[in-house]
């Protein structure tokens, strides 16, 4: 056989493989154990005190957080896909001992509103080096772009309080997964970073594990755990500070493949 040949006997293969594995579509809900703390630097650019969000500024300790991927793959090497997070967060209640949120002294007795909303987006290239029926090792280079915004409502008293970052920063992680059973598959994820860009740095640490059954041909349904860690701090005018966001927990997915 002719190098020619060879080659387009290798795309036809590769082309029947990718039969109903050329999109990957999965929407998650995460059952989640929250973890968080904020900080504001102050006039002379020292950080003030770290704030509990659960247990000092009463947000819920646990909470459904939706998140849905996407991945297109070009051949059963190379791939682009994204990734979306919305855990949006909000809390009211009257002050039992005074605080700063910013520059902005809330005194004891006070009756608040505040909310913090996280939007996080990943957009990335992946490359297979194992791509089987069986088996499956990628790694993958990829951008988080994290949309922040908080804010404090402070009743009868006219003051309001708002803030809002858009950081990018940029990550690597690996998946893998493997079929332990006729249409049983068990693999993971891990994604991470520790870098400094401009007036965002940060780190994330985020793990999943899963299990699935292929039901169908385009269907996959299954149970994961998730733990996923963020700090984030910010030189930026618009907020001086740090972020600590974790959370953990179990959820349950689709995964549509066609």
């Amino acid at each position: 056989m002719s190098k020619k040949d060879k080659k387009a006997e290798k795309k036809r293969l590769d082309d029947e493989y990718m039969e109903g594995r050329r999109w990957r579509i999965a929407s998650t809900f995460i059952s989640a154990s929250l973890d968080s703390y904020i900080q504001f630097e102050g006039p002379n650019g020292v950080l003030g005190v770290e704030l509990s969000l659960e247990d000092e500024l009463g947000f819920e300790k646990s909470k459904i957080i939706p998140k849905f991927d996407f991945q297109y793959s070009f051949n059963r090497h190379s791939s682009l896909y994204a990734e979306y997070y919305n855990i949006a967060r909000k809390s009211s209640f009257d002050v039992e001992e005074e605080f700063d949120w910013g520059d902005i002294v809330v005194p004891e007795g006070a009756g608040v509103d505040i909310f913090l909303n996280t939007q996080i987006w990943s957009f990335g290239y992946m490359y297979s080096f194992i791509n089987k029926p069986e088996a499956e090792l990628s790694f993958f280079v990829n951008l988080f772009v994290l949309g922040v915004s908080t804010g404090l409502d402070i009743e009868n008293r006219d003051i309001h309080d708002r803030f809002r970052i858009t950081a990018p920063l940029p990550s690597i992680g690996y998946r893998f997964s493997y079929e332990i059973l006729p249409k049983v598959r068990f693999g993971g994820t891990h994604t991470f970073f520790f870098l400094q860009i401009g007036d965002y740095g940060g780190a994330i640490n985020n793990v999943k594990l899963n299990l699935d059954y292929r039901a169908l041909k385009w269907l996959s349904a299954g149970a994961s755990y998730s733990k996923f860690d963020l700090d984030i701090n910010s030189e930026a005018r618009a907020f001086k500070g740090e972020i600590q966001y974790a959370y953990q927990g179990p959820g349950l997915y689709l995964l549509f493949l066609f």
